[in-house]
């Protein structure tokens, strides 16, 4: 969804919700690229958004990166 930084508008975000709508009803799952900030994950999670990616999440990471910090989340998940 190239248009998240514009999210601000109410306009994008009836497109959001119109577009998470059409790709659940054809039972697809809906990919946000590019969420930068919390406004971003909250609009996309009450649209129904099913998967994010962004640097909210985290910068690029190596695999060897992600494998620590998902073993560090499992962890602390643990405890």
């Amino acid at each position: 969804m190239a248009f998240l930084k514009e999210l601000i508008d109410k306009n994008n975000i009836s497109l959001v919700n119109s577009i998470v709508s059409l790709a659940h009803n054809l039972n697809l799952l809906v990919v946000a690229e590019g969420i930068e900030t919390e406004n971003q994950h909250q609009v996309l999670d009450q649209t129904g958004c099913d998967i994010g990616q962004g640097y909210f999440f985290s910068k690029p990471l190596m695999g060897t990166q992600l494998q620590r910090a998902f073993l560090d989340i499992n962890e602390r998940n643990e405890n």
